[in-house]
C-alpha cells in the first residue's frame, strides 16, 4: 500500500535504501539504478538531485508513486476493501480448477516405444537390374576410425596473422578535443581537497595528482562550461572496463563527442595508464543543473578569468555600458562580475592597497580632486551660512548646531539636501528654542529615513531643554566613557545601546549617535579623523574586492528586499571588516600623506567620477558648494521680487521648561523670516518634500 504524503515525506521514504533502490531499477534499470546510488554514497549528488530525476520520468511507475504521494491528503492509505479482497479470491479458486497438473504417467512407460506391425516402403530404390560398371575404379582404401580424428602430430594448420605496418599500435588511438588543454588549464588549477567526498579524501595519498577523485565533478563542470553547447556527452569507465585504473566500486567521468574526440579534464590522475575510452558507457550526468562541487568549480573558473575592475587604466577607460538609459542596478551587476579578492588575505590586501594608491594618484590629477572636501568645504560653508541667514552672524553655537543637524540628516540623501535640512532646523531653533522634529511645512519626516531622523533629533533636542545648547555641544566634543553614552541615550532619548559601544573604553560624545553618523560628525567639526562607511566609501571598497556589490546569504545567492529589488551591499559593515577596513584607508592615508577623511573624500570623487562614466551621472559636490547654491537662489529670489511668506512663518512655538545656563532665549512665537529682512529659507530652498 502506498501512503499520500507531501513531499518531505516522500523524501523521507527515498531515504531507505530499499525503497530508493526499487524505485531506481524499475525507473532507470539496474545499471543507471547502481551509478545513482554510486554517487549518491559519494555525495556528489544529492536526495533532492535523485527526487528530480525520478519525477521527472512522467510515465515512470516512480513517478505515479511519488506523483501520488504529493497530490492526495497525508496519511490516506490505499487498501482494497473487503469485498474486492474476496472477488480476488474467489476469482483465483475457479482458476485453479482449470489447471491441470503433470500427467503422473511412469517416465519408463512414457519412454517405452509401441510394436508397429506396418512396414514402409524404403525412400529410394534402384531398378532390379541395375549393376555399377567399376572398372577403371581404383577401390578406396579401407577406412579406419582414427582417420576421423586429427591430432597435433599429424596435422597442423597454419594460420597467418593479419598485415600490418611495422610498428603499428593496434590500440586505438586517444584523439582530445583541442578544448581539453584549455578547459584543463582553467579546471585544474581550482581544484581543491574541500571538494571531496570523505570517501575518496580518506583514499587520497601525499603524491596523488589534485584531480584525484574530481572526475565527476570536474567533467560536469566541463560540461556545463562547454561541451553540453558543442556536442558532447558524458560517459563512465568503471572498474571492470578499467581495471589497471579504478579499484571496484569506483568509476571515470569524460566526456566525448561523436567524431570520438575527448576531453577528460583530470586525466592526469592516472599517470602514464592508458585510459580505455573506447569501452566507457554513454550515460547523463545524474542532475540536469551543476551539482553542488560542479557549480563551485564554474564559479572559481568564472572568477579566475574575470578582469579586475580596478586601477587607473581601468578607471581611465571606463565607458558607458549600454546605449540606452543606464540605472544604478546595471553598474553594480557590472561591477559584481569582477574578480573577486580577499581583503582578510595578506597577498590580495597588498594587491588592493597598490591599486588603491595607483586610483588616488589618479584623481590627484583631476581638475576636482576631493580634497579639502571635509575642511575647507565645511569652513566655505559656514562663511557662506550669515549670508544665507543673518542669524548665525556671531552666532558660533548656532553653526555648531547647524553641523550637527547637517551630520545626522546626511543618511540616504545627496550632500546639500541634507545642508538645506540643517539651515531649516537652526532657523526654526533660532526662534523658538525648540528643534523640530518633522518638517512643519509637509507634515512629514525630514528626509526619506524621517523616523530615524525624529529620534535623534529627539535626544538632542531633550537634553537641550534641560541643560542648554552650549551643555550639548561640549558634550559631543568631550571625550567620555562608553557607559556615558548608554546613558545619554537611555535617558534622553529612552534608546538602546549604541551598537558597538564598549563601556570602559573612551568615545567622542558624537557616538552617541551612531557609529557612521557619530564619525561623520566628528568628521565635519574637524575634531577626529575617521573612516567613514557612507555608501560611496563602501562602493568603492566593494569594487576593489570584486563580486562584493549584493547582500548575499551563506551560500553566496543575492538576496532581494520586500519590493523585488536586489539588496545592494552598502549597510553597516561587520565589526571585523570594519576594522580591517580603518586598516585599509589608514595605510593607504600613510602612503599617500594626507589624512584619512581627506583619502576618503579623494576616493568619493573617484568612485562618483567612475560611475558617471559607466552612464549613471553623479556629480559630486562640497558643503561649500551647497552653500553657495542655496545663497544664489536666495539672491535670485530677491531680484525677483518674489519674496513671500512661508507656511512656518507663524508656527507656534513652545518655549523650553527650563532655561539652563546659555540656553535659548524663549520666544512664545517664531519671528518671520519676512519681518528679519531675510528670504523666507523655505522658498530660499525650494519646495522640498523631504519626507517622500
Amino acid at each position: 500500500m502506498i501512503f499520500n504524503v507531501a513531499r518531505p515525506i516522500a523524501m523521507k521514504a527515498l531515504s531507505n535504501p530499499k525503497i530508493l533502490g526499487s524505485l531506481l531499477v524499475g525507473t532507470l534499470g539496474s545499471q543507471q539504478a547502481g551509478e545513482i546510488q554510486n554517487q549518491l554514497s559519494l555525495g556528489n549528488i544529492t536526495l533532492d538531485d535523485v527526487y528530480d530525476t525520478l519525477i521527472n520520468f512522467a510515465s515512470s511507475p516512480a513517478a505515479s508513486i511519488i506523483s501520488e504521494m504529493q497530490t492526495t491528503p497525508s496519511g490516506e492509505v490505499y487498501a482494497p476493501d473487503q469485498e474486492q479482497i474476496d472477488a480476488e479470491r474467489k476469482f483465483n479458486e475457479e482458476l485453479n480448477k482449470k489447471i491441470t497438473t503433470a500427467s503422473e504417467t511412469p517416465k519408463a512407460d512414457i519412454l517405452i516405444t509401441p510394436d508397429v506391425q506396418e512396414k514402409f516402403e524404403p525412400l529410394i530404390t534402384l531398378p532390379p537390374e541395375f549393376k555399377i560398371n567399376q572398372e577403371g575404379f581404383t577401390p578406396a582404401p579401407e577406412v579406419k576410425p582414427s582417420d576421423y580424428i586429427m591430432t597435433a602430430e599429424e596435422k597442423k594448420i597454419e594460420v597467418s596473422s593479419p598485415k600490418q605496418a611495422v610498428g603499428a599500435d593496434v590500440t586505438p588511438k586517444t584523439v582530445y578535443s583541442p578544448q581539453d588543454s584549455i578547459l584543463k588549464n582553467e579546471i585544474r588549477p581550482v581544484l581543491s581537497t574541500d571538494l571531496l567526498n570523505p570517501q575518496y579524501l580518506k583514499k587520497l595519498k601525499k603524491d596523488d595528482d589534485i584531480s584525484c577523485g574530481q572526475c565527476y565533478a570536474a567533467s560536469e563542470a566541463a560540461f556545463h562550461m562547454y561541451g553540453k553547447e558543442n556536442g558532447f556527452k558524458s560517459y563512465v569507465l568503471n572498474s571492470k572496463t578499467f581495471p589497471e585504473g579504478l579499484d571496484k566500486g569506483e568509476t571515470h567521468w569524460f566526456l566525448k563527442n561523436k567524431e570520438g574526440e575527448i576531453i577528460d579534464p583530470t586525466a592526469e590522475q592516472f599517470g602514464d595508464t592508458t585510459i580505455p575510452y573506447d569501452k566507457g558507457r554513454g550515460t547523463g550526468f545524474l542532475t540536469k543543473n551543476p551539482s553542488k562541487a560542479s557549480q563551485q568549480i564554474i564559479d572559481r573558473v568564472n572568477q579566475n578569468n574575470a578582469q579586475i575592475l580596478s586601477g587607473p587604466e581601468f578607471i581611465s577607460n571606463a565607458t558607458k555600458l549600454k546605449d540606452t538609459k543606464v540605472k544604478i542596478p546595471d553598474v553594480l551587476e557590472y561591477l559584481d562580475s569582477g574578480k573577486k579578492r580577499d581583503i582578510f588575505n595578506e597577498e590580495d590586501y597588498k594587491e588592493m592597497l597598490d591599486e588603491g594608491l595607483q586610483e588616488i594618484n589618479y584623481q590627484l590629477q583631476q581638475e576636482v580632486t576631493g580634497e579639502g572636501w571635509y575642511d575647507e568645504g565645511v569652513k566655505k560653508a559656514m562663511d557662506i551660512a550669515p549670508e544665507i541667514n543673518p542669524k548665525f552672524a556671531d552666532n558660533p553655537d548656532l553653526k555648531d548646531l547647524l553641523l550637527f543637524t547637517t551630520a545626522i540628516a546626511s543618511s540616504g540623501v545627496n550632500v546639500g539636501s541634507d545642508f538645506k535640512v540643517g539651515l531649516q532646523v537652526a532657523d526654526i531653533f533660532a526662534d523658538t528654542g525648540q528643534i523640530p522634529l518633522t518638517n512643519p511645512k509637509t507634515g512629514s519626516g525630514w528626509t526619506v529615513r524621517g523616523s530615524n531622523l525624529a529620534k535623534q533629533l529627539n535626544l538632542a533636542n531633550n537634553y537641550i531643554q534641560k541643560n542648554g545648547l552650549p551643555a550639548f555641544l561640549e558634550f559631543m566634543h568631550s571625550e567620555v566613557q562608553g557607559r556615558d553614552i548608554q546613558d545619554f541615550r537611555k535617558e534622553y532619548g529612552n534608546l538602546g545601546p549604541s551598537k558597538g559601544v564598549r563601556m570602559e573604553e573612551y568615545y567622542s560624545g558624537h557616538r552617541a549617535f551612531g557609529p557612521k553618523i557619530g564619525e561623520f560628525m566628528a568628521n565635519l567639526y574637524g575634531v577626529d579623523d575617521n573612516n567613514v562607511t557612507d555608501m560611496w566609501n563602501i562602493r568603492g571598497m566593494n569594487r576593489l574586492m570584486g563580486g562584493s556589490m549584493y547582500v548575499r546569504d551563506k551560500d553566496g545567492n543575492i538576496l532581494s528586499n520586500k519590493d523585488g529589488t536586489v539588496m545592494e551591499n552598502t549597510g553597516s559593515p561587520a565589526k571585523e571588516f570594519k576594522i580591517i577596513f580603518d586598516k585599509y584607508m589608514t595605510d593607504l592615508s600613510n602612503l599617500i600623506g594626507k589624512s584619512v577623511r581627506d583619502t576618503q573624500a579623494i576616493r568619493w570623487y573617484l568612485e562618483q567620477g567612475l560611475y558617471t562614466a559607466l552612464g549613471v551621472r553623479s556629480v559630486p559636490k562640497d558643503y561649500g558648494t551647497a552653500a553657495q547654491e542655496v545663497l544664489d537662489q536666495k539672491l535670485k529670489t530677491e531680484s525677483d521680487g518674489t519674496i513671500r511668506s512661508s507656511k512656518t512663518s507663524n508656527i507656534k512655538g513652545t518655549p523650553p521648561t527650563k532655561k539652563a545656563q546659555g540656553g535659548s532665549i524663549s520666544i512664545p512665537q517664531r519671528r518671520s523670516l519676512v519681518n528679519d529682512g531675510l528670504v523666507d529659507i523655505n522658498t530660499v530652498i525650494g519646495k522640498i518634500n523631504y519626507g517622500n
